[in-house]
């Protein structure tokens, strides 16, 4: 089994620092089945250094999705069986990730935390009736072939729905639904909400806080 850990990153302020702080933590552990690789907007889909590259695409939030689309067309051909897409606020430890989802199947996998579902009933949308669930964009795990999907139907135009909401939609389409062999994580907004996990989202209103806890959180973990 290999996984890929995608962090959708940017150069804007303070995300710019976010990936800073995130290679000089977690992503610089080293494990044989784990590779790590950041990619954000570019003028052209191109490698950077060891660990990163651009993708020919907006910087705007609402090309997330084709960001994400750019970034599986570079991997594709890599070796990898999962995907695990995180995001700027995100510290994930390699170890603990692999060591959870080792044992999954490595086809039809789309699941991480839910997002909707209750209360809401079916939508129309394209055409189809679709549930209103999709895994949040912070984590979200998915084997080579729903990653093929998003590949090859992931369309460049702008859309007015979070790339999260708009990648669980686009999967229904395709027969896909979030399955519940949760990758979950714990929300830090301070250290206090710190419990031992394989992924963790830091999201305050103080960024600097955030980055400053995630700092915190590896020391905790250097020292397991």
């Amino acid at each position: 089994m290999k996984l890929l850990v995608l962090v959708g990153s940017s150069t804007v302020p303070p995300y710019d620092e976010f990936m800073k702080a995130q290679k000089e933590t977690w992503a610089k552990v080293k494990n044989e089945h784990v590779n790590v690789w950041f990619y954000y907007a570019g003028k052209e889909t191109k490698r950077i250094d060891f660990q990163t590259f651009t993708t020919e695409c907006k910087q705007d939030a609402h090309y997330a999705h084709w960001r994400l689309k750019r970034a599986l067309d570079f991997v594709w051909n890599w070796e990898w069986d999962l995907i695990f897409r995180c995001h700027s606020s995100s510290y994930v430890n390699v170890d603990l990730l692999y060591d959870f989802i080792k044992g999954f199947p490595t086809q039809g996998v789309y699941t991480g935390r839910k997002v909707g579902g209750e209360g809401l009933g079916l939508m129309e949308w394209r055409g189809a009736m679709i549930k209103q669930i999709c895994v949040s964009g912070a984590g979200i795990l998915m084997s080579r072939d729903v990653a093929d999907i998003l590949r090859k139907n992931l369309k460049e135009e702008e859309d007015t729905v979070e790339d999260d909401v708009l990648i669980g939609r686009l999967l229904q389409l395709h027969g896909i639904e979030r399955q519940e062999m949760t990758v979950g994580r714990v929300d830090v907004e301070s250290m206090k909400d710190y419990k031992l996990h394989y992924h963790y989202r830091f999201r305050t209103n103080d960024r600097q806080h955030d980055m400053d806890n995630m700092r915190l959180v590896h020391s905790i973990h250097t020292r397991l």
